[in-house]
Formats: C-alpha cells, structure tokens, sequence
C-alpha cells in the first residue's frame, strides 16, 4: 500500500493530495488550493513515503495498536493543539486525551482550524515556546 502512495506522491501528487483533503473542513480547505502548502506537502508526502517509509510502516502499525494505558505513563509535561473543527480527530479526543495526561499542562484549542491548518498554524509557535523555555 504504501509503495503505491509513494508512487502517488511521485508521480501523481494532486491526486494523492486530493485523496488525502477530499473532506477537508475549515481551514483546511483553504490550505488545499494555497500553491506553498500544496507545494510543501508534495515534497513533505515524497520524503515520508520514499525515504522515510519504514518510520511511516513504524508510525501506523503503532497507531492501529491499544494504546488506550499508555498516555497515564506519560511523566514529560505535556501541551496539546488542536483544531476545534478537525474531522480527523474530534476535539472530545483531544479533551479525554487532556485529561489521561497527568502533567498535560495545557489543551490548545484553535477555532476554525482543521487537522492540517492547526499543525500548520501552531507548530511555529510550538518552536517559539520551546526557544523560549531554554
């Protein structure tokens, strides 16, 4: 499956692109037709289905497992984003998430933001509030 997203990314990009926001919500319709977000996911989606394939296997053969014990052994602090319309993963998850969590300092909601649109609006403010913690 996974050689033929990569063969998509290559040489299809739309499509795979298409595939991935056919049910885009908020924002992330919007993102969909900015030519620099389209731009960035095409190389983002060819680097992490070619060269980066066995750490994408990795990813989603852990994300299909239980791992509904695994957020009470989380010791690090912890913040979370996420976008209040994501049709990907409902707030509520991220709410019961929160609260799983025992030193999840903060839940991030971000209005009118999506799956896509709220890791592309906050992961620059996820790197300035690292900067500024050091």
């Amino acid at each position: 499956m996974t050689l033929g997203q990569a063969a998509l990314a290559r040489w299809a990009p739309g499509v795979l692109r298409s595939v991935l926001f056919r049910g885009a919500a908020g924002a992330d319709r919007v993102l969909a037709s900015d030519p620099t977000f389209r731009s960035f996911m095409s190389e983002l989606l060819f680097s992490g289905l070619r060269k980066g394939r066995a750490g994408y296997v990795r990813d989603i053969l852990a994300y299909v497992q239980d791992w509904s014990t695994m957020p009470a052994q989380v010791r690090a602090d912890t913040f979370l984003w996420h976008g209040r319309l994501d049709n990907w993963s409902p707030c509520e998850m991220a709410t019961r998430l929160q609260g799983d969590i025992p030193n999840c300092r903060r839940l991030t909601v971000m209005q009118d933001l999506s799956h896509y649109s709220c890791l592309y609006r906050a992961a620059p403010l996820i790197c300035n509030q690292l900067a500024n913690t050091r």
